[in-house]
């Protein structure tokens, strides 16, 4: 009910002029707080110190965080996937807490979410700094963080998963692959060692839309650079699916007017936009107040 009728403070629910019954009829103020300060769901006394390396930021809600991912896990998973970070609002203390200027909530505790092209998450991992993953492999935290995200997905079925370009690299696409899953994502280029495409002179040059592609012939991971506004790099599991890419938007455009052909067509015709508005009767417009 708290979370419906939502306060500045608690206390408010029992409080003379801002009385919440559905709240207050349940129990009173003082055993309210007497429940809030003895509540625990794990066992402080096993709580590692700060200075251990095996300490956990979140030791005291990690079980419940552990039942929220088990539940998630039981749902089945759609076919494309994304892995991304995300942003639980968060204004009061807490280590854990992040300012992400980018994001639409910029204050409180990022996490890492696996989600379907539904929005349903399936899994997800809050960021504690360098504790979030233990021993870091070469793919780095970025990697180790979206392996274990996926590592719920069937294997071998082409399965595929989209990420950002802090998250994607050579590497961590195959590492992906050999575990049968496929990747697309941004990528910088500076995660593409030995990777020579042409530079952003050479495709500002041509027309907008211009693009150069490499593919690395041991795994079949393309890297392709394609030029808008700027510069975009795109680091994929198929050579095929970057062709695909290359070649849309590329197609003749349909012209206008009626087709030649016996198949109906959409006709395109240019008309002026009229804007509708109300006419003033003529006993207002020439009764010479306000005019």
């Amino acid at each position: 009910m708290a979370g419906i009728v939502n306060m500045p403070s608690y206390r408010m629910y029992w409080a003379d002029t801002t009385r919440l019954e559905p709240i207050a009829d349940v129990m009173s103020r003082n055993w309210f707080d007497t429940m809030r300060n003895y509540l625990h769901i794990n066992d402080n006394s096993t709580m590692k110190a700060c200075d251990d390396p095996e300490y956990d930021k979140l030791f005291k809600g990690s079980p419940f965080v552990d039942s929220i991912k088990s539940s998630f896990q039981e749902t089945e998973v759609e076919e494309y996937n994304s892995v991304d970070e995300l942003i639980i609002p968060f204004k009061g203390r807490s280590s854990l807490k992040q300012y992400v200027r980018n994001k639409p909530h910029k204050q409180g505790i990022k996490v890492f979410a696996h989600t379907g092209s539904s929005g349903t998450v399936y899994d997800f991992e809050v960021y504690m700094g360098k504790g979030t993953v233990k021993n870091v492999s070469p793919l780095g935290i970025s990697g180790d963080i979206v392996l274990r995200l996926v590592d719920g997905l069937p294997k071998g079925q082409d399965y595929k998963v989209f990420m950002d370009n802090w998250l994607t690299s050579f590497s961590l696409m195959c590492a992906l692959k050999e575990i049968g899953i496929l990747g697309l994502g941004t990528v910088g280029m500076s995660r593409l060692p030995g990777c020579s495409l042409k530079t952003d002179e050479g495709l500002k040059k041509l027309e907008r839309g211009a693009d150069d592609y490499g593919n690395e012939a041991g795994t079949n991971v393309t890297a392709l650079k394609w030029y808008d506004n700027k510069p975009v790099y795109l680091i994929i599991f198929w050579s095929e699916i970057a062709h695909a890419l290359l070649r849309a938007g590329k197609t003749n455009a349909r012209k206008r007017g009626r087709s030649t052909s016996d198949s109906p067509t959409l006709e395109l015709v240019n008309k002026k936009r009229v804007r509708n508005s109300a006419k003033v009767v003529d006993d207002v417009r020439c009764d010479c107040v306000g005019h």
